[in-house]
């Protein structure tokens, strides 16, 4: 079995409350492709695979990998306002453990 054990995905929760934000961090679309921007000249691209469970269960497909352990980081949850941040993990908790459960037996969440 080859296990991905380091892999970047953003739930939905999580890219919508970023999208909705003015101040970093934040997701915001420039003339390419979405930037995630954390900091002062800090930041990526949010690619599709970052946020899209079935291209990256697509993807790991095609690439031989038969499980993954779903990393969010940067930005997570602790670098939302403390008023914020409660509600926002509860909701990409609540989406982590929902999330698909026909491919359970592929990813598992995980909350750096």
């Amino acid at each position: 079995m080859t296990i991905d054990v380091h892999t970047h995905f953003i739930p939905s929760t999580l890219v919508a409350a970023l999208r909705a934000r003015t101040a970093m961090p934040r997701i915001v679309d420039n003339a390419t492709a979405p930037q995630i921007e954390y900091g002062a000249g800090n930041g990526h691209v949010l690619q599709p695979n970052m946020e899209d469970l079935d291209l990256r269960l697509r993807e790991m497909g095609e690439q031989g990998i038969d499980y993954a352990v779903l990393s969010t980081n940067v930005p997570g949850v602790d670098w939302f306002p403390k008023a914020n941040a409660p509600a926002i993990a509860r909701e990409k908790y609540d989406a982590d453990n929902g999330a698909d459960d026909t491919h359970a037996n592929r990813h598992q969440p995980h909350l750096q």
